[in-house]
């Protein structure tokens, strides 16, 4: 998967980086921006019916010609009051797209075209918000073996007067230590969300991505035994965050890059 998050979250671009020893000069390794719609299952219906409108979902994307990546996240340790966003939902639809003009091109020919299958999702869920952030790409981990990750999420502010430039190479510095010292996972900044709610407003999620829940919990173990507190004070200087949340994501759909 060369394209995120997920996430998943997802979450999920092969871009190069360049490095420079200056914060400021310091750029993300990618950039897209996230399509987050949190959902309800409607009663009698789970996430195996969802799922299973996978292929025609996938049909109904590719006679569009654009590009769409789409997973799901389902909530494994979340405080659902605590994220800001819907207060009771049962997943998260995380959609991205390379840039803005990308999903306008996909959302639009879907609403053309997808009458049929949008018809199969509505009897299944009910979609209890839509917005869209931006997300920057900070360090690309180790990639998921299969369609399956783990993405951990925390709701930040920036702290002091660190600004993108700053937080980028404070969070791409601490994430190539923690790496060092054994941890597998992916970092992500999205921010400047439009139709996100007033809790959101002027915040960043800070999103960690792992292959799987044992990379996640090698990851936390290293963590509790103190040996990323250096990263995590260097973290502190730029960013002010919340507890973090836990999601188990799964693609939905994935073209082939």
């Amino acid at each position: 998967m060369k394209f995120f998050l997920t996430i998943s979250i997802t979450f999920f671009m092969s871009m190069s980086m360049s490095m420079s020893a200056s914060a400021r000069d310091a750029a993300p390794a990618g950039q897209g921006v996230l399509d987050l719609i949190p959902f309800a299952l409607k009663d009698g219906k789970d996430m195996s019916d969802f799922m299973a409108l996978r292929e025609s979902f996938a049909a109904t994307i590719e006679k569009t010609g654009a590009t769409y990546y789409a997973s799901v996240l389902t909530p494994l340790f979340v405080d659902r009051a605590a994220t800001g966003i819907a207060p009771s939902f049962d997943a998260i639809w995380l959609g991205a797209s390379r840039s803005p003009s990308d999903f306008a091109k996909a959302h639009q020919q879907y609403l053309k075209i997808g009458g049929e299958t949008e018809k199969a999702f509505a009897e299944v869920r009910t979609n209890l918000q839509r917005m869209m952030m931006a997300t920057e790409i900070i360090y690309r981990g180790v990639e998921s073996s299969d369609q399956s990750n783990v993405v951990m999420l925390s709701t930040c502010s920036p702290a002091g007067d660190a600004d993108m430039p700053d937080i980028a190479a404070e969070l791409r510095s601490a994430s190539e230590g923690m790496a060092e010292k054994g941890s597998k996972g992916s970092t992500f900044l999205w921010h400047s969300g439009i139709g996100i709610p007033n809790g959101l407003e002027g915040k960043y999620i800070h999103a960690r991505r792992f292959p799987d829940l044992a990379a996640w919990g090698s990851s936390m173990s290293l963590y509790r035994a103190g040996k990323f507190s250096d990263e995590m004070q260097a973290q502190k200087k730029v960013l002010s965050c919340g507890a973090p949340r836990v999601y188990l994501s799964d693609v939905f759909h994935w073209p082939a890059d």
